[in-house]
């Protein structure tokens, strides 16, 4: 029997586990329904399925702990990057409309993780009373802020 190694983003790992967690089964047995499902799907690709196994390297032995799944937000928190986010949305004028995008349009590549320094952004932008999230700024489909 062969084995398969494939690589897995951080993200699909946490929804796998996310999943498993709902599903209470392992990562492992959750990936083969997955494969079986898929097989199902398509011809002839349950015969392939039996001759190779899936491992995935980077699934942690137990699932992360309540306590270890916010590491990266305080990360964020702590970061000189947050603390010049919230400066540059403080030199606007009030009344103004941004959206993180528009802040970093040309340092966008520097921001740690852009979905979850975003999220980190806006909890510390509204309890600051920098700005308030009045929606979703259609041009490039990010939060927008109207600075107070």
């Amino acid at each position: 029997m062969n084995s398969l190694m494939v690589p897995v983003p951080e993200a699909a790992l946490g929804r796998f586990i996310k999943k498993s967690q709902e599903l209470q089964i392992s990562v492992p047995t959750l990936l083969e329904q997955v494969s079986h499902n898929l097989d199902s799907l398509l011809p002839g690709g349950e015969q392939e399925s039996q001759q190779v196994t899936m491992q995935v390297s980077a699934v942690p032995a137990t699932a992360p702990t309540p306590a270890s799944v916010p590491q990266r937000r305080v990360r964020i928190r702590q970061s000189p990057v947050l603390a010049e986010a919230i400066d540059r949305a403080k030199q606007l004028s009030s009344g103004d409309e941004f959206s993180l995008f528009k802040l970093y349009e040309h340092d966008w590549d520097r921001l740690p993780s852009p979905r979850v320094f975003g999220r980190v952004f806006r909890n510390v932008l509204e309890r600051q009373g920098v700005a308030k999230y009045v929606g979703n700024d259609k041009d490039v489909g990010m939060a927008k802020y109207r600075r107070l």
